[in-house]
C-alpha cells in the first residue's frame, strides 16, 4: 500500500554509472598490466646482464688459470667454439642462458720473444651482448 503523493525509492545502478564504473576498471587494468609488463622487461634484463657478468667472469677466470698451468699454447689447442657453446676437455664453460657469438685468438710477440695471447669473445643473454678481451703472457 502507497500513500498518496508517495513515490518507492528505487535501489540499483543507471546504465551510465554502469558505463563510468566499467570504463574506470578498464583504465585501471590496462595501467596495471603496463606496470606489471614493464616490471617483467626489467627482470628478464637484469637476469640477462646477471648472466653475461657471471659466465664472463667465470670464461676469463678459467682463461688465466689456464695460461698460467699450462701456457697459451694450450688455449688455442684445447678450447673451441661449437655451435653457440665455448667447449674445453668436452665440457661447456658458459650457461645455459648465454651464447658464445665468437672466440678468437690472436698469438702477439717478437720471433724469439716471450710469448702472449689475445683472447676475444662475445657473450650474449637475451637482448643483451658484452664484448670481453683479453692478453695472456708469460713474464
Amino acid at each position: 500500500m502507497t500513500k498518496k503523493g508517495f513515490t518507492p525509492i528505487k535501489s540499483g545502478f543507471t546504465l551510465v554509472e554502469l558505463l563510468l564504473y566499467m570504463a574506470l576498471v578498464v583504465i585501471f587494468l590496462g595501467v596495471l598490466t603496463s606496470l606489471f609488463v614493464s616490471v617483467l622487461d626489467v627482470k628478464n634484463e637484469s637476469t640477462a646482464q646477471s648472466s653475461i657478468e657471471q659466465d664472463g667472469r667465470f670464461i676469463l677466470s678459467r682463461l688465466l688459470y689456464d695460461a698460467s698451468v699450462a701456457g697459451s699454447d694450450a688455449i688455442t689447442l684445447n678450447y673451441s667454439l661449437v655451435g653457440k657453446d665455448l667447449i674445453l676437455n668436452n665440457e661447456k664453460l658458459n650457461s645455459s642462458e648465454t651464447s658464445v657469438l665468437e672466440f678468437t685468438t690472436l698469438s702477439l710477440g717478437n720471433i724469439g720473444g716471450k710469448k702472449s695471447l689475445q683472447v676475444k669473445f662475445k657473450l650474449e643473454a637475451g637482448l643483451e651482448t658484452r664484448d670481453y678481451q683479453i692478453t695472456l703472457g708469460s713474464r
